[in-house]
């Protein structure tokens, strides 16, 4: 074989070597293509169910905020109107009064009577109903007992007591005393719940 037929076989084997070279570099660039693309997808993908997973996440905590922003208006306002169901019972309460109610809170407001001075209020047009009662039921207090009349009616007897002691025996005092359980009873009534917050 001459000098031109070796180089032609060299060539030629160069040709071939250098063939198989590019197609297996063509090969593995698309291995590594498809891998990238894989991974590509796989990433897409767990980035999708991230990103799906975290919508879902902050929807629902806008949804708890909604729901409790709710409730909170919703308790709100069964507390308004439980306040003025007891702005108008208090109201009827003291526009409830009669001489013979207030008689009847002067002998509760009297059973523990220590001997000391005595000032008794009650409503306008009850006084001289009140002194006469005290003087019949309860002698030896009619004596120390001073009774005034308020200026406008508020439902029964405040008993001043000494210099210091004042016993508030209005119906719209009781009231006051008895609304953390009437409230309990109340709110079933008027919302159909549980309770106030319900």
């Amino acid at each position: 074989m001459g000098y031109g037929d070796l180089l032609r076989a060299l060539e030629s084997e160069v040709r071939e070597q250098s063939a198989a070279l590019r197609e297996e570099a063509r090969r593995e660039a698309e291995r590594v293509a498809e891998e990238g693309r894989l991974l590509s997808a796989r990433a897409r993908a767990e980035a999708l169910a991230r990103a799906a997973e975290e919508a879902g996440a902050a929807l629902e905590r806008v949804r708890a905020r909604g729901a409790l922003a709710e409730e909170r208006r919703l308790l709100a306002e069964k507390r308004r109107v439980l306040a003025e169901v007891r702005a108008e019972a208090a109201s009827r309460l003291a526009a409830a009064s009669t001489p013979a109610l207030t008689c009847r809170l002067l002998d509760e407001a009297l059973a523990d009577d220590d001997g000391g001075a005595l000032v008794a209020v009650v409503d306008p047009g009850h006084g001289e109903a009140a002194r006469d009662h005290a003087r019949r039921r309860h002698p030896d207090a009619a004596a120390r007992l001073a009774v005034e009349e308020a200026a406008a009616p508020r439902g029964g007897v405040e008993l001043r007591v000494g210099a210091g002691l004042v016993v508030d025996d209005t119906l719209p005092a009781r009231l006051a005393r008895a609304w953390p359980a009437l409230e309990v009873e109340l709110a079933p009534l008027l919302f159909g719940g549980g309770d106030v917050g319900a």
